[in-house]
């Protein structure tokens, strides 16, 4: 069995964790595992979004910024060469979800699987906290989180830090767990999707439910969107019922808990404020409708919201919000210190992207960063499971790695070390430090613009 068949082998089998989530069975040798853009509806393919330059602006680790308000802010900003930032979007092995990371929280996997992060060249990843994971740990949970910021400093590594994420289903009370494809048979047998819906349902997750992901098990209650087709235990933060006024008080707290205790941590970027608001209302509702007009107004009182009140309580912070769309990037720019966004896809779609993206920072001023990149992600195609083989992992690294060593703007990958998440094909390592090709083809590319600079 080569390599690819085996991960293909490999990934699927899934039970529970004591928290409810899911879990990927790994064994040894057998295991390997605000637009339309990000996802390609247009041709009905959902392509899932999703440094090595010892620079001492990028590993400035001193406590240097000392300066009061705006002044210190920009002062951060400036010290950072954010062109030369390159890392990856971090999920320790041995956690499901954002929840996970923090409520099971393991020092040793986190700075073993840092280690794996460091090796390859890389200077940044991109840490995601939880908020229910505060609520139930309070403190501890801030200790876990400042831990996890000493481990990157050590591995020479800074942190874009995620304080809530609009990806994932929130939990559901009734929820039980069922195979992938006995959830998608209950959801075109419901009544509760329009025909619309079940037909864009089928283009995205019939080949999948029937082959590659037939053993994924999915949590599924009785108003849970079909979205969890695709998003497993992967849990919205705070979840899209908790970010109307009401809850503003508790989630200050939370922020102010983990901020406060953390600001002017030169292990810390930049705060992203929130990860692809794009998916607050837990969607795509269909092929044409990926936010409703009311959870959209919602979102963006939120996120006015909490800029606003970390720019008082916290000013000397730099700040940005991950957009999955550039566009939406730009137009909600004023939210951001720094501007973040995703971007997927081939050389035409990065070249384009990038190239919009930098024009952008020119003309405003700001500087720009890709908070996602680079997975081997395309949930729609018919051929979707052989897209997790090493062989075409490899591939489509050799195909858009040399476009982002290119690229006047700095980025963070999808994918490191397998976890038990949603998308495990997309990571390069096994959790016992084995390297994919990927990873192989990852460092030497990484050490030669290096080299070569």
């Amino acid at each position: 069995m080569v390599q690819g068949d085996r991960l293909a082998h490999g990934i699927a089998q899934r039970g529970h964790n004591n928290s409810g989530g899911s879990h990927l069975l790994f064994r040894e040798r057998h295991q390997t595992h605000g637009n339309l853009e990000r996802l390609r509806l247009l041709s009905f393919v959902l392509a899932f979004c999703f440094v090595v330059e010892a620079i001492q602006p990028v590993f400035c680790f001193q406590n240097v910024f000392a300066d009061n308000g705006s002044e210190a802010k920009e002062s951060k900003i400036t010290q950072t060469d954010w062109r030369k930032v390159r890392g990856a979007n971090f999920i320790p092995s041995y956690a499901s979800n954002t929840y996970d990371i923090w409520r099971h929280y393991d020092h040793e996997v986190f700075d073993n699987d840092m280690r794996l992060v460091e090796s390859v060249g890389y200077n940044s990843v991109r840490l995601w906290l939880n908020y229910d994971a505060f609520a139930e740990l309070g403190g501890k949970m801030v200790d876990r989180v400042e831990d996890a910021l000493r481990i990157c400093a050590r591995h020479h590594v800074r942190a874009v830090v995620v304080l809530f994420d609009s990806c994932g289903i929130r939990p559901r009370k009734d929820a039980k767990w069922m195979t992938a494809g006995d959830a998608y048979d209950q959801f075109q047998a419901s009544s509760r999707f329009t025909a619309e819906q079940k037909t864009f349902m089928a283009v995205l997750f019939k080949n999948y439910v029937r082959g590659f992901g037939a053993r994924t098990l999915v949590p599924v209650g009785s108003d849970t969107p079909f979205m969890a087709l695709l998003w497993q235990n992967w849990q919205s933060t705070p979840g899209n019922d908790r970010l109307g006024p009401d809850w503003y008080p508790k989630l200050e707290e939370y922020v102010d808990a983990i901020v406060g205790r953390l600001k002017d941590n030169s292990a810390v970027l930049l705060w992203d404020v929130m990860n692809e608001p794009e998916f607050a209302s837990e969607g795509f509702l269909s092929a044409n409708v990926l936010i409703t007009p009311e959870m959209e107004k919602t979102r963006d009182d939120f996120l006015r919201h909490f800029h606003a009140h970390l720019k008082k309580t916290f000013p000397d912070e730099v700040l940005s919000i991950g957009w999955a769309a550039l566009e939406n990037a730009k137009k909600y720019s004023d939210l951001a210190d720094v501007v973040t966004f995703h971007v997927y896809g081939g050389v035409a779609q990065l070249d384009s992207t990038i190239r919009n993206a930098q024009e952008f920072s020119e003309k405003s001023g700001k500087r720009i960063l890709i908070t996602e990149t680079l997975a081997n992600w395309d949930f729609g195609k018919p051929d979707f499971g052989a897209m997790a083989t090493d062989e075409a992992q490899l591939a489509h690294y050799r195909e858009v790695l040399p476009v982002l060593l290119k690229s006047p703007i700095g980025w963070i990958g999808w994918g490191m070390v397998i976890s038990q998440d949603f998308d495990p094909f997309t990571d390069i390592f096994y959790p016992n430090g084995i390297p994919r090709p990927a990873a192989v083809f990852l460092e030497k590319s990484l050490k030669a613009a290096e080299q070569a600079r």
